[in-house]
C-alpha cells in the first residue's frame, strides 16, 4: 500500500470525523447521519480498488461485528448456518437503534465466511452476497474513528 493511499484516506476521513458523527439519539433528527452518509458516498474507495482488510484484527478492535442476522422479530439467534450473518460496523453501533446491541450477539462460526466476503467484494457488482460500497466506507470510517494503525488494519 502506498503512503499516498493513507494520506488521501486521512485527509478525507478527518473531514468526516470532524464535521459529523452519529450521535446515537434516535429521537432527534439532527441530520448528522445523513451528512456522514453523503460524505462517505464520495470517499476515494467508492470507485477505486479496495484495500484488503485484516478482518480478525478489525473484529477484535470493534470495527466489525459479525453477528447473528437481525430480522423483523429481532436477533435470529437460532440461525446456525455460518453463511447467514450480519456485518455491523462501529459506525452502525454508534448510530444507535438495534445495531447498538451488535456486540452482544457475535457469531464466531461466521467469521471466516465474513472475512472472505469482505475481502472479495468489488465495487458496484450488484451482488447481494458482497458488501456494498457504503459498508466498506463505514469500515474505513470506523478504523479512523477508533484511531487504529492502518498497517495493522490492512493486509498486503
Amino acid at each position: 500500500m502506498s503512503s499516498d493511499f493513507f494520506r488521501q484516506l486521512d485527509e478525507k476521513l478527518n473531514i468526516i470525523c470532524e464535521d459529523a458523527e452519529p450521535n446515537g439519539d434516535e429521537t432527534t433528527d439532527s441530520g448528522e447521519l445523513k451528512k456522514v452518509s453523503e460524505l462517505l458516498e464520495n470517499i476515494s474507495t467508492f470507485n477505486k480498488q479496495r484495500q484488503k482488510l485484516n478482518v480478525p484484527y478489525l473484529i477484535q478492535k470493534g470495527v466489525l461485528h459479525i453477528t447473528y442476522p437481525h430480522g423483523p422479530e429481532g436477533w435470529e439467534l437460532d440461525v446456525e448456518d455460518p453463511s447467514d450473518y450480519s456485518v455491523i460496523t462501529h459506525y452502525n453501533v454508534v448510530g444507535g437503534g438495534w445495531p447498538k446491541d451488535a456486540p452482544k450477539h457475535p457469531k464466531p462460526k461466521s467469521y471466516k465466511d465474513a472475512e472472505k466476503e469482505i475481502n472479495t467484494s468489488k465495487p458496484n457488482l450488484g451482488n447481494s452476497d458482497l458488501i456494498y460500497d457504503h459498508k466498506y466506507d463505514q469500515i474505513i470510517w470506523s478504523i479512523k474513528k477508533l484511531k487504529l494503525d492502518p498497517k495493522k488494519a490492512f493486509v498486503k
